[in-house]
């Protein structure tokens, strides 16, 4: 994806929901009860104002971007994941959550609202914060009015659809092109090693360097995904087949028929 960027117009979708947990978050020594939450509504509510600011400064002063808009993407009500999958983030459900975490979320979509306003929210319907991400990029990329769109998250999920990603994690904070192949390249990657935060299983003892190096031969769609079957096989034997369906329906954002924000509106 080649890009002119030079003060090119464009329009932010942040995948926020990492940055709202890390918000909530702080240094557990810097904590009476060791635990490292931050009990502060103010200052959690601080953290994540700098980190939207962040993203959107870096885009404008090293990457030349004029940015009309930012929408600011969260998790809502329902995941059709869970009724895929019962093994889908089992792991999670006995880890304490952060005290603020839904103050702050109800503090964002609160205070980042407004036609008038350069930031809005967007809580996800029955699917994940990313899918929503995704299905929205997917719907309003290629636009009549030549504005570019960029993702923003640190997650290696949505490196799993083709698009203009910048990377958020605070130490890199660096903007990439992921084509089409690239990314369903990823996608298989991750069938291989699985996902161990979202609780899906892949092929025992392979990691992400032995995945690559099984894939990295390949350069079609159908190649990849037949190896990765083979390598299903081998492991899961009858279950193969009920395995990779479970897998890949877990793994692969859902960017088609789910509810987006029309963001046309940011364009104009």
């Amino acid at each position: 994806m080649e890009l002119n960027i030079e003060m090119m117009d464009a329009i932010i979708l942040m995948a926020a929901d990492s940055s709202l947990h890390q918000s909530c978050k702080c240094k557990a020594e810097d904590t009476e009860d060791g635990k490292g939450f931050v009990y502060d509504l103010e200052d959690a509510t601080f953290k994540f104002d700098e980190k939207v600011q962040s993203i959107i400064n870096t885009l404008e002063e090293e990457y030349g971007f004029n940015i009309l808009h930012t929408v600011v993407f969260l998790e809502g009500h329902g995941n059709y994941r869970y009724g895929l999958n019962p093994d889908y983030k089992a792991n999670r459900k006995d880890r304490e959550r952060p005290p603020l975490l839904t103050p702050l979320r109800e503090w964002v979509v609160d205070n980042y609202s407004g036609e008038a306003q350069p930031l809005s929210t967007f809580l996800s319907v029955n699917v994940e914060t990313d899918d929503s991400v995704a299905a929205t990029y997917k719907r309003y990329h290629l636009n009549d009015y030549g504005v570019q769109l960029i993702i923003a998250s640190p997650d290696k999920d949505l490196k799993t659809i083709p698009n203009l990603l910048f990377d958020s994690y605070w130490s890199r904070m660096e903007l990439s092109s992921v084509d089409e192949l690239t990314a369903y390249r990823n996608l298989m990657i991750q069938m291989i090693m699985g996902d161990s935060a979202d609780g899906v299983k892949g092929i025992p003892k392979m990691g992400k360097v032995k995945a690559e190096k099984a894939l990295n031969p390949l350069n079609r769609k159908i190649d990849m995904t037949l190896k990765v079957y083979e390598l299903y096989k081998l492991t899961f034997g009858v279950k193969a087949k009920q395995m990779f369906y479970k897998n890949y329906y877990s793994l692969k954002l859902n960017d088609s028929n789910i509810a987006t924000p029309n963001i046309e509106n940011y364009m104009l």
